[in-house]
């Protein structure tokens, strides 16, 4: 009897943790999707913000004298790391992406499940 009582027990113990795992992976899941959709505004943001840059960085102006070598530098300074963000923001969207694929066998963006892309492939 005392058995019976302890393997109830175990088994509950065992139900308790497969649940708060279950829960712990969809957390996990909804806080990747979060991070998924705000990294496309990232992106766009970052962008603009390179197209911004790129515009500032105007050699004619300097050679009509309407930069100094300074603001010119900076602007090319600007520029630069604007672009450097916007690869940065490209990763980071990637990244996203392809673990929302692994952690949940559909792609992302069509919401088909990654399956059907196998067995379209061994076809």
């Amino acid at each position: 009897m005392d058995r019976d009582i302890a393997a109830y027990y175990i088994s509950g113990k065992e139900i308790v943790k497969r649940v708060r795992e279950s829960l712990d992976f969809s957390q996990d899941i909804f806080v990747l999707v979060e991070r998924f959709n705000n990294q496309r505004e990232q992106v766009a943001i970052a962008s603009k913000a390179g197209e911004t840059a790129g515009r500032s960085a105007n050699v004619e102006t300097f050679m009509i004298g309407k930069l100094s070598v300074l603001d010119l530098n900076d602007s090319h300074i600007r520029n630069d790391e604007s672009r450097c963000d916007y690869i940065n923001q490209l990763f980071q969207y990637w990244y996203y992406y392809y673990q929302l694929r692994s952690l949940t066998f559909t792609d992302p963006c069509t919401g088909r499940p990654l399956t059907s892309e196998i067995y379209r492939l061994v076809r």
